[in-house]
């Protein structure tokens, strides 16, 4: 848990990690063949991500991940949307 939790200070790894683990997760996907960060001030940012649902049917699925830095300079998703493809 802590060698995750500490890899999450890199925002690249923070955004796979949360997309493609996880029991419960409704975003989940394959793996990411796009990621694009929109915006970033340092503390919070956008970035848009693009893979293959891992629901089927297997689509081609788009998000932009809301995330925020906390005061041990890990980043949190915050808020998720499903971009329109």
């Amino acid at each position: 848990y802590k060698y995750t939790y500490y890899k999450c200070r890199n925002i690249n790894y923070a955004a796979e990690n949360y997309l493609t683990k996880g029991f419960f997760n409704k975003y989940k996907i394959y793996g990411i063949n796009r990621s694009q960060i929109k915006f970033s001030d340092g503390k919070t940012a956008v970035i848009q991500i693009e893979g293959i649902s891992k629901k089927t049917p297997r689509r081609n699925v788009s998000y932009n991940l809301f995330l925020e830095k906390n005061q041990n300079q890990i980043w949190k998703i915050k808020k998720i949307y499903k971009n329109s493809n």
